[in-house]
């Protein structure tokens, strides 16, 4: 997970249920609660698209 980190800083992280939740708990603690959220049934994200690059 910490290569992972390295490499992209997303503004959010939003696991399925197929993820499993040793991925998820793993997804939580790296990206932290700020930048996590649970995709569940009826969960709706705005996304907006940037020229940020790396």
């Amino acid at each position: 997970m910490h290569d992972l980190t390295n490499l992209v800083a997303p503004r959010v992280v939003a696991p399925g249920h197929c993820t499993g939740w040793r991925a998820a708990a793993a997804l939580s603690t790296a990206f932290g609660p700020a930048n996590y959220a649970p995709s569940v049934v009826g969960t709706r994200y705005l996304l907006n698209a940037t020229s940020e690059g790396p």
